[in-house]
């Protein structure tokens, strides 16, 4: 069956209630239309966030390297000038004139008798030098000739006396009391610094006894005293019952 057609009054109302319905698209549709028909949802940018995070790094490493640099000027600051020395104004122990070196005060020339010996400035000139002798072989006794007021050599010993009369042996030395069949070592028989060469033994063997067929002579030197480090014949008795001596090869001892 037909359906009278409606009256335009209805379908205006009916129109207007579906625009009513729709309403809230229209900011919708708007948007559609001035978008070509398309909406796109704001999401975060990732080239934004990253560029972000870049330039917050970029900021802190920049800031870092600045720190360290003022640190670094902070905490080594140059060296201060050395400070003002005037030689004039120097005083010093012991001290006869002075200068400076590294702007500080040293001795230059040290007054009579002392001596800069330890090598620090600051005390001038602190030994007393007294006059002592070399003992390079040890034996107590400094060379005479050889006296000295400076200060000691490393590896040598001093000593207050002069009294060595060769200082290049031990056993050479006043009071020496033994006798030595080889030179000192310039020469000399002089151990015991006498200023003589003494023989150890002089005599000779000069007589001989006999009776009721046994004979006996003196031990000793057969015909001459040898020399100092000389060797001679030693008579050590009679052979048999003669006369004759038993000879024995010798050397003179001397000191």
């Amino acid at each position: 069956m037909r359906r009278p057609p409606r009256h335009p009054s209805t379908r205006r109302v009916d129109s207007l209630a579906i625009l009513g319905s729709f309403a809230f698209a229209v900011p919708l549709v708007s948007a559609l239309a001035a978008c070509g028909g398309r909406v796109d949802l704001e999401e975060p940018n990732p080239t934004t966030s990253g560029t972000a995070t870049s330039t917050a790094t970029a900021s802190t490493s920049a800031t870092v390297p600045t720190t360290s640099a003022t640190l670094s000027n902070t905490t080594s600051p140059p060296p201060p000038p050395p400070p003002l020395c005037d030689p004039a104004a120097c005083v010093l122990p012991n001290t006869a004139s002075a200068t400076c070196v590294a702007g500080r005060c040293a001795p230059a020339a040290c007054a009579d008798g002392f001596a800069d010996c330890d090598a620090n400035p600051a005390n001038g000139c602190e030994a007393a030098l007294q006059t002592t002798f070399p003992d390079e072989d040890g034996d107590g006794f400094g060379d005479g000739a050889r006296p000295t007021r400076a200060c000691p050599k490393a590896g040598v010993a001093y000593v207050s006396n002069g009294d060595d009369c060769y200082d290049q042996n031990f056993y050479a030395r006043p009071g020496q009391t033994g006798f030595f069949t080889t030179d000192r070592g310039d020469g000399s028989f002089d151990y015991d610094c006498n200023s003589t060469n003494e023989r150890r033994v002089t005599t000779l063997q000069v007589y001989c006894n006999c009776s009721g067929g046994s004979c006996s002579i003196n031990q000793g030197w057969i015909g001459t005293v040898p020399d100092c480090g000389e060797s001679g014949a030693w008579a050590t008795g009679p052979l048999g019952g003669t006369c004759e001596p038993v000879r024995e090869l010798r050397g003179q001892a001397c000191r």
